[in-house]
């Protein structure tokens, strides 16, 4: 192997025996050391590669082994390579070298451009504004007419082989890549080794019509690919559209594209629209004749204001893309893509830049929100939402965040409302997560002002802003005991498991006032639902709290809590008030509650609470307590009030059931 630092033929191993430099592992290509693969096409293999030696980042592309062994792909491949060399233009990916590696496969070395695809650009931000559409599709054109004075065609023109580097000064430099291999797989259409390899010339979508029917075609295939880039830059979307490569090229050979504008909501001046027609003609005698005739009429197509393009390479416009419409004091969000800044806003490292770039992103999500233009929203909040697992750790990334939960915050209400309308529902829900817990109080402020119409959707959005209901009971735990009545009686919206985690933080609050308000706001299915922390309530150290727990075991009438009831009459401190709303609840349930009223009869010594006894015994119509109330009315034993007590309440029983039914 070879060393990369004296370039010297040594034996395998981890150091260099004649250097003592470390030996790469790592593929290589003659002096070129791989760092991996950048992309495969039909008939080669793209690398990313690195010349340790001059300590520069270069591409390598090679033929896929399959071709590797055929002379003749072999012999044009490199005669190509030779000839697509000799261009030397800013918008053409340079060619370094041409070699052949120790099997004796040739290789290209190719300049490494940092930046995207047009293709990821179309992605990411179409539709672009019809001045950054041109800027980009001038410089293509910039790029084909150098080809074409050479007697290169291209004939494979398409998005992805059109490469866009964005500048430190806030332009966006485009360079086409693949001449050579494009141009070997179009030289000698007839070759019969060519023709079993099933190679068709070009891409369809981006093919021209007579570049599908026959053999006899000229540089005028590319400019008709230009403009189809040029349609979908403007529009977003395909030119031709079709549910099948024969159907698209069909299309393609019968069917003329409707205008651009008539596709985007973008304002496309009709001179751009003309311009773009006129280079996707399918009468190739329509088309322009030339990339430089078809670069002036472009740069006319937008109008007075904007200048026509006599060297884009160098002099593109300033106002055309986001970073530089962030730089510009003057910058208008009128004519920005909101998701084309907010991806220039994400690939933005140095603080100035990202500072300006942040103000003109903020101005357009304000029209945004300003405008109800939540599609759009939906659309920033898809891109952020992709782009996490890659930045959310930047600083870019944290700041846009922050920026999104300002503005949404700002507009709460707005959101809120959004919130009860279909069409804009699901959108204010992600916009609502994205406020997150910083929401929290504004909302719960919101909640105290609300009418009982507002009050639910403000409650939605407090379970989307705060998934741990521990700790929102904590936060209503600080505003009035009302604000937690009401929310305690509005989260029956919610789904039940968060419903029910709620409420059971909020009947289990540190704070008795709370606990109490909670009890209140009760919907009878939360009650049925919370019949366990109801009757630990009957033991709660505030009364309050205790009463308003007794009603809702008296509404449930509850026969399980009996136990309870029983524990709560043997508590010391209890009063006989209190005594006397459990023997009410008792007597309420009936059944097992029985027995312990009468043993509560014997012991009670509140001449009031044992009047409600006996009352409630001989209203039961329960037949064991009657004989026992007419016992203790006949015990000699028996002391004289409550003997009193006994008879009376015997007399009543007994009216009550000679007494004729009402009419």
């Amino acid at each position: 192997m070879k060393c990369g630092a004296c370039q010297k033929e040594v034996p395998p191993g981890r150091f260099c025996l004649q250097c003592g430099a470390a030996l790469s592992t790592a593929p290589r290509f003659g002096d070129y050391e791989v760092d991996g693969v950048i992309g495969e096409g039909g008939m080669g293999r793209v690398f990313k590669a690195k010349q340790p030696r001059l300590k520069r980042v270069v591409c390598i592309k090679t033929l896929l082994p399959q071709f590797a062994t055929d002379e003749d792909v072999v012999t044009r491949f490199e005669r190509e390579a030779t000839t697509t060399a000799a261009l030397k233009h800013p918008n053409i990916v340079s060619i370094i070298d041409v070699e052949r590696g120790d099997d004796g496969v040739p290789f290209i070395v190719m300049e490494y451009v940092e930046g995207r695809s047009l293709r990821q650009l179309l992605r990411d931000e179409a539709p672009l504004s019809p001045a950054r559409a041109v800027a980009l599709v001038d410089q293509v054109l910039a790029g084909l007419a150098e080809a074409h004075a050479h007697g290169i065609v291209h004939r494979d023109l398409k998005p992805s082989n059109v490469l866009v580097e964005a500048l430190k000064d806030g332009t966006e430099l485009c360079k086409v890549l693949d001449f050579g291999i494009a141009r070997t797989l179009g030289a000698e259409t007839t070759d019969p080794q060519l023709t079993r390899t099933g190679m068709m010339l070009g891409t369809p979508g981006y093919m021209a019509p007579e570049q599908i029917s026959s053999s006899d075609f000229d540089h005028r295939v590319d400019l008709y690919a230009a403009g189809v880039i040029l349609y979908e830059l403007l529009t977003g979307g395909r030119m031709v559209k079709a549910p099948s490569e024969t159907e698209l090229l069909k299309k393609t050979l019968l069917e003329d594209p409707p205008p651009p504008s008539s596709r985007t909501s973008t304002n496309v001046p009709k001179a751009l629209d003309a311009t773009v027609l006129k280079a996707v003609a399918r009468d190739v005698k329509q088309r322009f004749s030339s990339a430089s005739e078809f670069r002036e009429v472009l740069g006319r197509s937008l109008g007075s204001g904007v200048s026509v393009f006599t060297n884009p390479a160098l002099q593109v416009q300033l106002d055309t893309t986001p970073l530089a419409q962030a730089a510009s004091d003057t910058a208008s969000n009128d004519v920005a893509n909101p998701r084309a800044l907010l991806t220039a806003v994400l690939g933005t490292s140095e603080g100035w830049e990202l500072a300006r770039m942040l103000d003109v992103f903020e101005r357009s999500l304000q029209e945004l929100l300003s405008t109800e233009q939540t599609a759009l929203i939906a659309v920033l909040l898809r891109t952020l939402q992709d782009s996490a697992k890659q930045q959310a750790g930047t600083e870019a990334f944290k700041a846009v965040v922050a920026l999104f939960r300002q503005a949404f915050l700002a507009h709460l209400s707005t959101v809120l409302g959004w919130l009860e309308r279909p069409p804009h529902a699901q959108v204010a829900g992600w916009m609502v997560k994205v406020i997150g817990r910083d929401g929290t109080m504004p909302l719960l402020e919101l909640l105290q002002k609300a009418t009982a119409e507002e009050r639910g959707v403000v409650v939605d959005a407090l379970r989307l802003v705060e998934p741990k209901v521990a700790e929102l009971v904590e936060r209503v735990r600080t505003l009035p005991v009302a604000v937690m009545k009401t929310m305690v009686h509005e989260v029956s919206r919610w789904p039940e498991a968060d419903a029910t985690a709620f409420v059971t933080a909020a009947l289990n609050s540190t704070s008795a006032p709370h606990r109490h308000a909670a009890l209140e706001g009760l919907t009878e299915a939360q009650a049925f639902r919370a019949t366990a922390i109801l009757r630990i309530r009957l033991h709660d150290p505030h009364p309050a709290v205790r009463a308003e727990a007794l009603r809702w075991v008296f509404r449930l009438e509850d026969e399980g809590s009996v136990p309870e009831l029983m524990k709560a009459l043997e508590r010391p401190a209890i009063s006989a008030s209190e005594r006397k709303q459990v023997y009410r609840t008792l007597g309420h349930l009936g059944g097992t509650a029985m027995p312990v009223l009468l043993r509560a009869l014997m012991r009670e010594a509140d001449d009031g609470a044992l009047a409600e006894l006996v009352a409630l015994l001989s209203r039961s119509g329960d037949q064991g307590a009657l004989a026992a109330v007419q016992r203790i009315a006949e015990d000699p034993k028996t002391p004289r009030p409550l003997k009193q007590l006994c008879v009376e309440g015997l007399k009543s029983a007994m009216a009550t059931r000679l007494s004729p039914p009402r009419a």
